[in-house]
């Protein structure tokens, strides 16, 4: 008797997966480009790894993003939160709302950075990228703030700033003042 179907790939791509993060934090960016990618190849033999393929195409971008490839990296987190949405775990979701808050921002697309930094701060509003700890909610919300400016909508990004840098607030919506003071918290973050 011959059997036939899909072997069990969970292992192996859970397996490539995390070794992707681990090169991933320690700034092997292409090591981990190649681990997320045989992730995803074989994630795609079934939808069963949906959730899995969540997680390697989010990994992937953070990748381009951390490559400078900013493009590639929103179409890979727009890719997680959209085609695998029903699946896509929890904290995948929030890793692809930050990316795709901050890719976002860097391409000029400030109407998908807004939504996404509101989606992920109502989620978790102290988010933290465990990956790259340095990353955090204050970015995601400077990526609001910054994308609330570049629209012409000064009051929303001053109430924001009110929130980021409270000892100082409130914070002006006069675009030359509100600008003044985005430059100086910028900096110090």
């Amino acid at each position: 008797v011959t059997l036939s179907g899909i072997m069990d790939k969970t292992t192996d791509i859970i397996s490539a997966i995390s070794d992707g993060w681990s090169v991933f934090e320690t700034g092997n960016y292409s090591k981990s480009l190649l681990k997320f990618q045989q992730a995803i190849n074989l994630a795609l033999a079934h939808k069963f790894y949906d959730k899995l393929n969540a997680e390697a195409t989010t990994g992937r971008g953070w990748v381009f993003t951390f490559e400078r490839e900013y493009t590639n990296g929103q179409n890979d987190f727009i890719t997680a939160l959209d085609k695998f949405n029903t699946s896509i775990s929890d904290e995948t979701r929030l890793d692809a709302l930050a990316g795709k808050t901050i890719t976002g921002k860097l391409i000029g697309n400030y109407p998908i950075a807004i939504m996404a930094a509101i989606d992920l701060l109502t989620r978790k509003a102290n988010y933290q990228f465990s990956h790259k700890t340095s990353i955090d909610y204050k970015d995601i919300r400077m990526a609001l703030i910054q994308s609330y400016f570049n629209t012409g909508m000064f009051t929303e990004a001053a109430y924001e700033m009110d929130i980021l840098d409270s000892s100082n607030a409130p914070h002006s919506a006069d675009p030359a003042v509100l600008l003044a003071a985005i430059q100086v918290l910028s900096g110090s973050l």
